[in-house]
């Protein structure tokens, strides 16, 4: 067995899944998780990986950047979420083609 990066705990219920996904592609326990892994991971993709992962070494430090392209003049927030440019939030088309 490879050394491990470090120790995840499964339930029973779990690990039955595990095995069967493992017997199944016919690999160990190991790369039946990494390939589960990949398969979520490509579904989701990087930018929203990505942010979370920024999110949570914010949490972790303490901080709370919820507003940085807020402090470009370009970006607003458009909801608890989002930002957008500024011209579409305010809806200020002037001088531009609709």
């Amino acid at each position: 067995m490879a050394p491990s990066a470090g120790v995840l705990s499964l339930s029973d219920h779990v690990m039955i899944l595990l095995r069967a996904v493992a017997s199944y592609e016919q690999c160990s326990n190991e790369q039946a998780v990494a390939m589960a892994l990949a398969d979520y991971v490509t579904k989701i993709g990087a930018g929203p990986l990505a942010r979370a992962v920024l999110d949570e070494r914010e949490r972790l430090a303490g901080k709370n950047i919820t507003e940085d392209l807020g402090d470009l003049p370009d970006f607003v927030r458009s909801d608890d979420v989002r930002f957008v440019e500024a011209r579409k939030a305010h809806r200020n088309f002037q001088g531009m083609r609709r």
